[in-house]
């Protein structure tokens, strides 16, 4: 099981750096570990929103908010873990492995509601969202995304770490890792499932 500071540590060792960082949360008290508490979280979520990880696909009723968008015939609210939304559907399709695949998906558009709060605008009433989540326990990272995720957090250090042209040239070594990697992580992550949408008879759905 990895953990968030195993996956500081391994950065670190990318970088040729003493890789002894105990805690990002609280952080420790030493510039490797401030560090790694400030680039952790972000370079956790754009690997997340960088591909529809199987681990990180949540499939949810959209929560309705008031529609304050005329081009629009409802709105709901963002899940507050969603760092890209794959798809929205109308009522009526569930998840099957066996079924042939009907595509189905609805227009919408995420845009900035009343008080600046992010919401999702459709035409489909009751619609289901599915999302890639913000999945913050490291457990459930299989181990090709933390070898991404490692190179991406080794990247970000690079910079403050060694600073300059030195800094400059080790992100773009551990940029061009973590292309390597993440490639092979999204080819391994496809094969976990065949999940496919049908939609169910509307005497079915009535009920």
């Amino acid at each position: 099981m990895t953990t968030a500071v195993e996956i500081c540590n391994l950065a670190l060792g990318h970088l040729g750096q003493d890789a002894n960082v105990s805690s990002i949360d609280p952080p420790e008290f030493s510039f490797e570990g401030e560090l790694c508490a400030r680039f952790y979280p972000l370079a956790r979520d754009v690997v997340l929103e960088s591909a529809d990880w199987t681990f990180a696909i949540r499939t949810v009723d959209g929560a309705p908010v008031p529609c304050d968008n005329p081009a629009w015939s409802y709105a709901y609210a963002l899940p507050d873990d969603c760092l890209r939304l794959v798809r929205l559907r109308a009522p009526g399709f569930m998840v099957s492995a066996t079924q042939p695949q009907e595509d189905h998906a609805e227009a919408y558009s995420i845009e900035l509601g009343t008080g600046a709060v992010p919401r999702v605008y459709a035409h489909a009433a009751q619609a289901v969202l599915r999302y890639v989540s913000r999945v913050a326990d490291a457990i459930a990272f299989p181990p090709l995304f933390v070898q991404a995720l490692t190179w991406k957090l080794a990247a970000m250090l690079a910079g403050p770490i060694y600073k300059g042209d030195v800094g400059r040239d080790e992100a773009k070594r551990c940029e061009q890792m973590l292309a390597l990697y993440i490639g092979r992580a999204v080819s391994s992550d496809v094969g976990q499932g065949t999940v496919r949408w049908r939609r169910d008879p509307p005497w079915v759905t009535g009920r």
